[in-house]
């Protein structure tokens, strides 16, 4: 019997209106006229859809693909329950991503530069550094001595070595703490965006 390997992400995006198993799947087998036979499948007409967002049980795709080849076994490899996001060709806007960008840079600069501003006045910084030279028999000239400058440059160090991140290199090939977060929150959406669509028997399934 002839066997087909199929393997699916959790997510994906399309601007087709009609979706087909290569679209949806990674395949792979030993007979490469049939995997190219199969992904040409139609699984979706998205036509008129006003949903940005469907889900698509890997057992309509199995059926679909039994119609046509009853006799070749399917081995699932990948995810059950796949997301796909519908997207529109204009949706790629470059002068709107980059306001984006900006806009959440401007928040996270000035948004961060605040908090630390509140907290060395919270901690009364000041007079935390006045002790400190007082402690050392020290005497600051001014309002800025050695320890600002040390503390300043320590806290610049800091931010860069935790993020991972100088400008658009990399310290090291691990990834930052950022897309980690994002990468947890991406996975928690579409799992709860799986279950609604189940829930409300919104996902494209078995007949």
């Amino acid at each position: 019997m002839r066997v087909i390997y199929l393997k699916a992400e959790q997510d994906i995006e399309s601007d087709k209106k009609t979706l087909q198993v290569s679209d949806l799947c990674k395949i792979t087998g030993q007979d490469k006229k049939l995997c190219a036979r199969v992904g040409k499948i139609q699984i979706l007409d998205l036509t008129g859809m006003t949903q940005k967002r469907t889900a698509v049980s890997m057992m309509k795709i199995i059926e679909r693909i039994q119609m046509h080849y009853p006799d070749v076994e399917i081995v699932s490899l990948g995810e059950n329950d796949i997301l796909v996001e519908i997207i529109s060709p204009k949706h790629k806007k470059e002068r709107f991503t980059l306001g984006k960008i900006i806009f959440v840079c401007c928040i996270c600069f000035f948004g961060t530069a605040f908090s630390i501003m509140a907290f060395h006045n919270d901690i009364e910084i000041l007079n935390l550094s006045k002790m400190v030279y007082e402690s050392v028999g020290l005497v600051r000239n001014g309002q800025v001595g050695i320890l600002e400058i040390g503390y300043s440059l320590g806290l610049a160090g800091g931010i860069i070595l935790f993020y991972n991140h100088i400008g658009k290199r990399k310290l090291t090939s691990d990834p930052t703490p950022i897309e980690v977060e994002m990468r947890i929150y991406e996975n928690e959406v579409n799992a709860a965006l799986l279950e609604d669509a189940k829930r409300l028997r919104e996902e494209q399934d078995v007949e």
